[in-house]
């Protein structure tokens, strides 16, 4: 395998966006519910990341 060599299907790239959708979602809501995260100001994408 070739370090420069990519190849994702349609499938494998949806699925991925599909999962980061999710857990930035997660992290708002998480950042809407917890005062923590409130208090603290800490970023969505830091949180669902």
């Amino acid at each position: 395998m070739e370090a420069w060599t990519l190849e994702l299907s349609v499938s494998e790239l949806f699925t991925d966006f599909m999962v980061i959708s999710v857990l930035l979602l997660a992290g708002t809501l998480l950042r809407r519910y917890v005062p923590f995260f409130q208090r603290f100001l800490i970023p969505n994408s830091l949180i669902g990341g």
